[in-house]
C-alpha cells in the first residue's frame, strides 16, 4: 500500500483500492484521531465485525475497539474519556434499540457539551437481491421511518450514510461539528447494505478542522473591566467553565486579585472550594446571601445561574453573561436577564479580561481599598461556612447507622493529585464536607441530571488515564440505574480497576425532597409515608461485583470507613482490581 501526504494542505491520500466500506470507516476513523470506540454490536454490525478481523489479521493500524455490554455505560465511558484526555471517542450501538438505550446518556453529554461520534446500524431496508439484505424478523420490526428522530433534539448532527465513496468526508464533517463550540454528540446511521458494498473513496482523507474559539472584542472587555473596577459587591456565578482546563487558573487569579466571591455547581471543578473567594454552591445560604446584595454578576459558562422562584439578584444588579452560548439556544424557556451577553470562549476571555483589570487596579487607590475592605468580608464568609460544615460532619462521626457528611469527610481525606472523582451521589453531599482543589479531575451529576452514568464515565477516565485512582461515589439508586453488571464487566475484563463508594440509604432522596419543599405540612410529611421512594430491602450490591470478580466490602460502622478506604486502594494498586465498598448510611 503507497501512502501519499501532501504536506501543504494536510490531505492524505490514502489507498485508493476498492474495499468495502465498512472497512473504509475503520480506516478513516482511525485517520481522523479517533483512538477508541466503545461497541455494543447487532446483526446490523457483520460487515465491520468482519473489517475489524481483516485489517487484524493484516496488521493494519485501526481504532482500539472495547465491547460495552449496555449501550449506556458505553457513552458515559466516551464522556469519562473526553473529560480527561480532551479528544472525543466513539461509540457503536445497534440499530433503533441501541440508539434508544443510548438517549439518556447523550442527553447528559449535550448539557455538558461533550463532544463524541455515537454511530448506529440502521436496519436493512432491503427485502431480498442485494448483499445484507433483510434476513430475520427484526430486521422488519426495528425499521423506522426516521432513526435520527430519536435524539435529534440532543445532538449537534445527524446523517444517514448513503454513498460508499463519501464516508471520509462524512466522517470529517461529523468530527468537525463535534469539535466547535458549543461542543456536543452527533450522531450517523449506516444500513447494513451500503456498509457492506464495494467503493473507492471518491475524495482524499482531509485533516477535520473545527472552527477556532471565538474571542470577545477588545471594547467589550474594557468595558467589563471598567464594571468590574467600579462594583463594591461583585459576585461570579459559574458551574461550566472546568470543562476548558485552562479557564479555572484564569477565574482564580481573577476572583482573588479583585476579591471578588465566587459561587459554582459542581458538574466540573470550577474553582477551589479551598480559596477564601468560594461562597458555596449554587442556591446555598451563603450564595443566596450574596446574590441578593451585589451590584454586578459575572455569570460565567452557567446553564442555571439561580433560582428565580426562591432568590433573585437586586433588579439595579448590571450582568453580565460570557458563556459559547449564552442565549442557551436549546431550552425553549431561559429568562434569566443580563445586561451584556458575551458569546467567548470563558479561557481566552478572562486572560483578556485579566490583563485589563490589572491595570485599571495599579491606576486606583479607591478600587484597590475596596478590593482589599471586600476581601476580609468574603474570606471571612468562607471561613464561617467550612467551619460548619466542618463542624457538622465531625457531630456525626460517630453516628450509627452512618451520617453522609461523615462519610464524604472521610473520603476528602483521601483525595490528592493522583485521585479522579466521580459523584453521583445525587442528594448526600459531597463538595461541602470534601474540600477539592484539583481542576480537570473532579466531575459531579450533568445538568440534564440522567442518572446512570458515573461509573462509565469513570471507566473512561481510567483508560485515558491509567495512572491515576479513580473513584466513583453514587448512590444505592444511581448504582442501580449503572447497569452495573456491564460496569463491572468492563472493568475486569479492559483491566480498568476503579472504586464504587455507594452511599447506600436506601432511598429516593431526589423524589422525597421535592414533596416536604412543596408540601411541608402536607400528610407524606407528618406521616412520614413517601410512597415511591423506599429502596428497601436494599440489595447486597458487594454481591454483584463479586461476580465479576471485585474486592468488596460492606460498610456499617463509621470507625470503618478509614480502614476500608485504605484497604481498598491498596488492593486496587497490588492487584490491579476493581473494588466496591457498600456503605450502609442512616435511612431519612
Amino acid at each position: 500500500m503507497q501512502t501519499i501526504t501532501n504536506k501543504d494542505n494536510g490531505v492524505n491520500t490514502g489507498d485508493r483500492s476498492e474495499k468495502s466500506v465498512s472497512r473504509v470507516l475503520l480506516e478513516q476513523l482511525h485517520n481522523i484521531g479517533i483512538k477508541y470506540a466503545f461497541i455494543n454490536s447487532g446483526t446490523d454490525y457483520a460487515p465491520i465485525i468482519e473489517s475489524l478481523a481483516e485489517m487484524s489479521l493484516e496488521n493494519i493500524p485501526m481504532t482500539e475497539v472495547i465491547l460495552v455490554p449496555h449501550e449506556g455505560p458505553a457513552v458515559a465511558m466516551a464522556i469519562g474519556y473526553y473529560m480527561i484526555a480532551h479528544t472525543p471517542a466513539a461509540v457503536m450501538v445497534h440499530t433503533t434499540p441501541g440508539t434508544a438505550n443510548s438517549l439518556n446518556n447523550i442527553l447528559n453529554a449535550q448539557s455538558m457539551n461533550i463532544p463524541l461520534m455515537l454511530f448506529a446500524g440502521r436496519t436493512p431496508v432491503t427485502e431480498k437481491a442485494v448483499f445484507g439484505s433483510k434476513e430475520i424478523p427484526v430486521h422488519w420490526n426495528q425499521e423506522m421511518r426516521d432513526q435520527g428522530a430519536i435524539l435529534r433534539q440532543f445532538t449537534k448532527w445527524d446523517w444517514e450514510h448513503r454513498f460508499g465513496e463519501q464516508v471520509g468526508e462524512e466522517l470529517a464533517r461529523a468530527y468537525e461539528v463535534a469539535m466547535s463550540d458549543p461542543k456536543g454528540p452527533v450522531y450517523m446511521t449506516l444500513p447494513r447494505e451500503r456498509i457492506s458494498e464495494k467503493a473507492t473513496p471518491a475524495t482524499p482523507v482531509r485533516r477535520p478542522s473545527p472552527a477556532e474559539p471565538v474571542v470577545p472584542s477588545n471594547a467589550t472587555i474594557q468595558k467589563v473591566a471598567q464594571l468590574i473596577a467600579d462594583a463594591k459587591k461583585p459576585l461570579i456565578i459559574t458551574s461550566q467553565l472546568g470543562r476548558n482546563l485552562g479557564a479555572p487558573e484564569e477565574l482564580l487569579k481573577l476572583s482573588e486579585s479583585m476579591a471578588i466571591p465566587v459561587a459554582q455547581n459542581f458538574y466540573y471543578m470550577n474553582f477551589p472550594t479551598t480559596s477564601q473567594m468560594f461562597v458555596g454552591p449554587i442556591g446555598g445560604k451563603l450564595f443566596n446571601e450574596h446574590l441578593k446584595s451585589a451590584d454586578l454578576l459575572l455569570v460565567l459558562d452557567v446553564d442555571v445561574p439561580w433560582f428565580p422562584n426562591s432568590v433573585e439578584p437586586d433588579p439595579d444588579a448590571t450582568v453580565v453573561h460570557l458563556d459559547v452560548d449564552p442565549m442557551k439556544e436549546r431550552m425553549p424557556t431561559w429568562g434569566f436577564r443580563a445586561d451584556i451577553r458575551i458569546r467567548a470562549d470563558a479561557q481566552i476571555a478572562l486572560g483578556m479580561l485579566n490583563r485589563e483589570v490589572t491595570g485599571k487596579l495599579g491606576k486606583s487607590s479607591e478600587t484597590r481599598k475596596t478590593v482589599e475592605a471586600r476581601r476580609s468580608t468574603v474570606s471571612r464568609d468562607h471561613d464561617a461556612m467550612l467551619g460548619y460544615y466542618m463542624k457538622e460532619a465531625k457531630e456525626h462521626k460517630d453516628d450509627t447507622p452512618i451520617d453522609p457528611s461523615w462519610l464524604s469527610y472521610c473520603i476528602g481525606t483521601i483525595l490528592d493529585d493522583r485521585k479522579i472523582v466521580f459523584t453521583e451521589t445525587v442528594r448526600s453531599p459531597f463538595y461541602e464536607y470534601a474540600p477539592v482543589s484539583s481542576f480537570g479531575r473532579t466531575f459531579s451529576t450533568p445538568p440534564f441530571g440522567g442518572l446512570g452514568w458515573s461509573m462509565g464515565a469513570a471507566l473512561g477516565a481510567k483508560l485515558a488515564s491509567p495512572d491515576s485512582d479513580v473513584l466513583v461515589l453514587l448512590g444505592d439508586g444511581s448504582y442501580m440505574y449503572n447497569e452495573p453488571v456491564a460496569s463491572h464487566f468492563v472493568s475486569r475484563a479492559s483491566k480498568l480497576p476503579i472504586m464504587t463508594v455507594i452511599y447506600n440509604n436506601q432511598a429516593w432522596m431526589a423524589s422525597r425532597g421535592p414533596v416536604a419543599k412543596m408540601y411541608p405540612e402536607g400528610k407524606a410529611v407528618k406521616t412520614h409515608n413517601f410512597p415511591g421512594t423506599v429502596l428497601s430491602p436494599s440489595p447486597a450490591f458487594e454481591h454483584v461485583a463479586q461476580s465479576c470478580g471485585a474486592y468488596t466490602r460492606r460498610v456499617e460502622n463509621p470507625d470503618e470507613i478509614m480502614s476500608a478506604l485504605k484497604d481498598s486502594l491498596d488492593h486496587m494498586h497490588e492487584k490491579e482490581n476493581q473494588v466496591l465498598l457498600n456503605v450502609i448510611l442512616k435511612h431519612p
